[in-house]
C-alpha cells in the first residue's frame, strides 16, 4: 500500500494543563478553509484532563495525532517531539490557549506562493486577560508590513525599540528549511524559544514577509509561561543568544548581527535591574532610584522594573 500524500501544513499544538481551551483550538484548525493539513497535539505531561481530551479529539478526526510525552520538557521539548514526526511542507504553531481565523492557511499560503517567502508572519488579535475585548497587536499605521529583515525582527524585542515585539507572532515556516539545517527549539529556554528558532531560520537564509491581517488570536493567560518573566528565565534567553552569535555570527550581515547583539545587551540589563531591586524593600526602591538618575545606560529598565515591581505589590 501506498504512503498518502503528506500534508500542505503540520500544525503543531503544545499542550500542558489545557483542558480548558485546547477543544475550541483544535475547533479553529479544524475549521480551515484549506484542507490539507495535519494536527500533531503534543502532551507534554498535563496533570488535568488535557490528554484525555485529545485523544477523544483524534477518534473524531484522523488528521489528528497525539503525542503523549512521559515527562515535561516545556513548551520547545513539546514542539520538537512534534517536529520529529511531522510531514507537511510547512510547520505551523499554534498555542493549546489560542485559536486561529477559519482562511488564515489558505491566505497565508498564497502569500508564500506569490513572495517565495520561507517564513510567513500575520497579525494577530491580542485578547487581554480578564476577558477584555481583543484589538490588533500591530496597527496598522506600522511601516514594517511585507518583507521582513532579521534586523527588524531582532530589534522589536528590546526595550528601547518603538516596535511592538514581535517575537509574539506566531509564523508558517517552510519545514524543508528546518530540516536541511538540523533547527530545533532549544529546551533549556521556557521563554523566547520560538523568536529563537525564527533567529535560526533567518541565519540559514531564510525569507520574511508580515502580513498586516489579524488571523490569529491571541490570549494573554496571567498564568502563562510567557507571563513569568523571572530572572532565571532572562540569564537563560541571554545566554542562549551569545552562543547563537558565537556559533552563527558568521552567517549574519553586520545589521543582523549587531540586532543579536543589542538584544543580549537589553536582556542583561533587564536582569540587572532585577537584581537590583532585590525583596523590594524601601532602601533598595530609594537606592534603585537615586542609581536611575546617575545612570543613564539603566535607567530605562530600572524605571520600567520599578513599575512592574510596584504593580505586583499593589496585586497582593
Amino acid at each position: 500500500m501506498n504512503n498518502p500524500a503528506p500534508p500542505e501544513i503540520s500544525v503543531i499544538v503544545a499542550a500542558y494543563n489545557a483542558a480548558q481551551t485546547l477543544e475550541r483550538c483544535v475547533k479553529s484548525i479544524q475549521e480551515q478553509s484549506l484542507s490539507g493539513f495535519e494536527i500533531i497535539i503534543s502532551d507534554d505531561k498535563s496533570q488535568d484532563g488535557t490528554l484525555e481530551l485529545a485523544e477523544k479529539l483524534a477518534q473524531q478526526d484522523r488528521r489528528i495525532k497525539i503525542i503523549a510525552k512521559a515527562e515535561n520538557s516545556g513548551p520547545a521539548g513539546a514542539r520538537n517531539a512534534a517536529l520529529d514526526i511531522a510531514r507537511g511542507e510547512w510547520i505551523a504553531v499554534v498555542d493549546s490557549d489560542d485559536s486561529i481565523a477559519p482562511d488564515r492557511f489558505e491566505k497565508m499560503r498564497r502569500v508564500a506562493d506569490k513572495t517565495g517567502a520561507d517564513i510567513i508572519f500575520d497579525n494577530l488579535v491580542f485578547h487581554p486577560a480578564g476577558g477584555s475585548e481583543g484589538y490588533p497587536y500591530l496597527p496598522d499605521t506600522l511601516t514594517i508590513f511585507g518583507p521582513l529583515r532579521f534586523e527588524t525582527y531582532a530589534a522589536s524585542s528590546t526595550i528601547s525599540n518603538p516596535l511592538p515585539n514581535l517575537g509574539f507572532l506566531k509564523p508558517v515556516c517552510r519545514r524543508s528549511l528546518i530540516e536541511q539545517n538540523k533547527i530545533r527549539y532549544d529546551e533549556t529556554l521556557r521563554i523566547g524559544e520560538d523568536s529563537l528558532i525564527v533567529f535560526e531560520l533567518f541565519a540559514a537564509g531564510a525569507k520574511a514577509w508580515l502580513m498586516p491581517e489579524t488571523f490569529y488570536h491571541y490570549y494573554k493567560n496571567k498564568n502563562s509561561i510567557s507571563a513569568v518573566f523571572d530572572s532565571e528565565k532572562i540569564c537563560n534567553m541571554a545566554d542562549a543568544l551569545d552562543l547563537f552569535v558565537k556559533n552563527k555570527g558568521e552567517k549574519l550581515d553586520a545589521g543582523a548581527r549587531t540586532a543579536v547583539e543589542s538584544l543580549e545587551k537589553d536582556l542583561r540589563l533587564r536582569l540587572k535591574a532585577r537584581e537590583t531591586f532585590g525583596d523590594m524593600g524601601f532602601e533598595n526602591i530609594r537606592k534603585s532610584c537615586a542609581l536611575a538618575l546617575k545612570d543613564k545606560e539603566s535607567r530605562l529598565y530600572l524605571y520600567r522594573e520599578l513599575r512592574h515591581q510596584i504593580k505586583k505589590m499593589i496585586k497582593k
